[in-house]
């Protein structure tokens, strides 16, 4: 069976969790000010429709995984 890995972290961000939410879920754009690519695993799933447990593709500059969406209430 593979390792797992995981990566947490936290940062304090000044705007609502709705505010933060669709900047961070408007994927496309990220071209407008990164070189990042994100978008759902599952075709045709639009980053507003994940939920927990659903899975990612991200590039960073080449640098590419797919990591699982977790949700954080606080």
């Amino acid at each position: 069976m593979g390792q797992s890995q995981s990566l947490s972290t936290e940062v304090e961000i000044q705007a609502t969790p709705d505010v933060v939410r669709t900047i961070f879920s408007d994927f496309p754009r990220y071209k407008e000010w990164c070189k990042w690519t994100i978008e759902p695993v599952a075709s045709g799933k639009k980053a507003s429709d994940l939920r927990t447990n659903d899975r990612i593709k991200v590039n960073l500059d080449g640098m590419a995984f797919s990591p699982v969406v977790k949700v954080s209430r606080q």
